[in-house]
């Protein structure tokens, strides 16, 4: 797996704990704290939960573009140098904390956690499922809200004249599809699961 991260070219970004994550995220998929747990039984290491929650702030903070660009580049090569078809969804994602913040608000939750503050990540993928960018809304954004924002910066940053965009239909409601059409994009829906 460390070879493979190597040659997808994520060791630009020089961090033991970002690449121990990565991988073990392949391996391994569990939360933050089982993946310390995994450490320490097949490893012998310890680190403390809250130093990954820490450095996760500070990735997303400091390496959030040099990943995507990374991602964008290993993707292109795959497909012979053609994006023109994605796919975008989100989720939610909720804290178990007494209060919310600027970012972390309650909302619509698809885990049923309606009463905990909950983030709203929305992620951009290719045609065979590779990451291409992403993006983290608040808590109380409406999904649907999400969609143009995360295209139109995808579009502009790689100069990307047709694109097909692959959606639910919760994300492409009327307001939507007639921005798409008026943005030149192509789009496909797929029924909810």
């Amino acid at each position: 797996m460390g070879k493979l991260f190597d040659e997808i070219g994520f060791k630009a970004i020089n961090s033991k704990l970002f690449r121990s994550l990565v991988i073990t995220r392949l391996v391994y998929p569990v939360g933050k704290l089982k993946t310390t747990d995994y450490w320490f039984k097949y490893n012998g290491t310890v680190i403390d939960v809250e130093r990954i929650y820490r450095y996760l702030d500070k990735l997303h903070s400091s390496h959030k573009q040099t990943i995507q660009q990374i991602s964008y580049k290993h993707t292109l090569q795959i497909l012979n140098n053609q994006i023109n078809m994605v796919f975008y969804d989100v989720t939610t994602l909720y804290f178990e904390i007494e209060e919310p913040d600027q970012l972390r608000k309650t909302g619509f939750s698809k885990d049923g956690k309606h009463q905990c503050p909950q983030i709203v990540p929305g992620l951009l993928a290719s045609m065979d499922g590779y990451p291409l960018a992403y993006e983290i809304f608040e808590g109380n954004k409406y999904e649907g809200h999400t969609l143009m924002p995360v295209l139109a910066s995808f579009r502009k940053k790689y100069n990307l004249e047709k694109l097909v965009v692959i959606a639910d239909a919760g994300l492409l409601s009327h307001n939507n599809v007639t921005e798409l059409c008026t943005q030149g994009y192509g789009y496909k829906g797929f029924p909810n699961i």
